[in-house]
């Protein structure tokens, strides 16, 4: 038996293939399914099942278009919701794959309808291997219960629940193969240990030391960001969506056509690294570096808002595309053709933000016009120390906040590096802000500078 991981980038997701002699099932597919297809082709296998452990808020589901490109194939999934495709799998329910069956187990608390899938081998098919666990159980972390508004105690104690009642009786050696890595939103410290085994966590997670009660004031205590685009995700994920083979290829647009379409109402979505895009970029441009589009473009952007694209190459056009597909943007209608350099070739005008160094800022901030530092980092990044005298204001919210900041002031803006300062600059340049600094290195480098910080 073979497991492949499809790691998505950004999301910090994973997909997995389960390959028995010539049969592979798949656990929570990505849309864009290339990836599957390759697998297949190396392994001279052919996929049968596909099994979703929930719907998903972060990312389209790609149940469907495996289904359109492989013959035969049955998706299942969980009862909560009216599906507009696969079946229902129940609670203990098993399925053979090859010299392999999978049963499911229904782990409600991250949402109502969760199911964890457990793998048994064809050596004693008593006991399962691994188990596929979704967003029940990560490394070093369990799933996020804030879903369901004023249930949030329930559904903590029923993640409890399902841990402890379902999940424990598989045995310490057991293999877990958890959605989300570290980074994603679906949890609050996700570790970097993958794979794991039940074992492991409890060894090392610390929460699963925690009586009940402790367990449900913390998953209580905790708070999550909740973009936007979620509801568009769980829509999609439940209704369906269109199928990536009838999303058109952005154009290729000169810097003429390029600047009539931003006029007719396009936005442009610059995904240079900061550095190149605050140096200059075409006015307007809401400026998320490539790698950041899956976390933070669904704060910004609307579903079915027409997106143009400045690269800095053309290898990064696929990666930013791909990026955009996952999480549900498929009006991109073009790119800019040649890169930034043939707008500014055009002698079309740019705009810019300033740069300045965490040296540049503690020195700012022992003058008289000092400058009015806004920390863009998460809550729980601000709690654990943040520069005495900052306003906090996530980047994600920081359209619901403006009226925090002041007009007339120098605002130097800072996250931990500078890659969320800069989408938070940009927003606040289409906003009317015109005196923006992006500090270079943020509160990273000016931890390391030494400078002092509070909490």
């Amino acid at each position: 038996m073979i497991v492949e991981t499809i790691e998505s980038k950004g999301l910090a997701h994973f997909s997995y293939m389960i390959i028995s002699n010539a049969s592979a099932v798949v656990i929570d597919p990505r849309r864009d399914i290339t990836i599957y297809e390759e697998i297949c082709k190396r392994h001279s296998c052919d996929i049968t099942h596909v099994f979703e452990t929930h719907r998903n808020e972060d990312y389209i589901i790609g149940s469907v278009e495996l289904q359109e490109h492989f013959k035969n194939v049955q998706v299942y999934h969980g009862g909560e919701h009216d599906y507009a495709h696969g079946s229902i799998i129940k609670d203990g329910e098993e399925i053979s794959f090859g010299e392999a069956k999978i049963r499911a187990i229904h782990t409600p608390g991250h949402t109502k309808g969760h199911i964890s899938y457990l793998v048994h081998g064809p050596g004693d098919p008593e006991v399962p291997l691994m188990a596929f666990t979704g967003d029940l159980l990560f490394a070093g972390d369990t799933g996020r219960t804030d879903f369901y508004p004023g249930e949030k105690e329930e559904m903590a104690g029923k993640l409890y629940d399902s841990i402890h009642q379902k999940l424990f009786p598989a045995g310490d050696g057991i293999l877990l193969f958890p959605a989300h890595g570290s980074g994603s939103v679906c949890g609050s410290n996700i570790a970097e240990r993958k794979p794991t085994t039940l074992g492991n966590e409890k060894r090392l997670n610390p929460q699963l030391s925690l009586s009940r009660k402790e367990f449900i004031q913390h998953k209580i205590n905790q708070t999550h960001e909740i973009p936007p685009y979620f509801k568009h995700m769980e829509a999609c994920n439940v209704r369906g969506t269109r199928s990536l083979d009838d999303v058109k290829f952005p154009a290729a647009l000169d810097a003429g056509r390029f600047k009539s379409a931003m006029e007719h109402g396009a936005t442009v979505l610059d995904t240079r690294y900061p550095s190149a895009a605050c140096g200059s970029h075409v006015p307007g441009s809401i400026i998320i570096w490539c790698d950041g589009i899956p976390s933070f473009a669904g704060w910004f952007l609307e579903p079915d808002q027409e997106i143009l694209l400045v690269v800095d190459h053309q290898v990064y056009l696929h990666e930013a595309l791909s990026y955009l597909h996952r999480i549900g943007y498929d009006n991109i209608t073009g790119y800019l053709a040649g890169g930034f350099q043939s707008w500014y070739t055009s002698a079309f005008p740019v705009d810019f933000i300033d740069l300045i160094t965490v040296q540049e800022l503690h020195e700012a901030l022992s003058s008289e016009s000092k400058p009015f530092v806004l920390d863009v980092r998460r809550e729980d990044e601000w709690e654990n120390g943040h520069i005495d005298g900052a306003t906090h204001v996530p980047v994600g919210i920081i359209e619901q906040h403006v009226e925090k900041l002041p007009s007339d002031e120098i605002i130097a803006i800072h996250c931990s590096i500078g890659y969320r300062a800069t989408i938070a600059a940009s927003i606040l340049k289409k906003l009317g802000f015109t005196r923006l600094q992006v500090v270079l290195g943020s509160y990273k480098g000016w931890l390391a500078a030494g400078y002092p910080v509070t909490t």
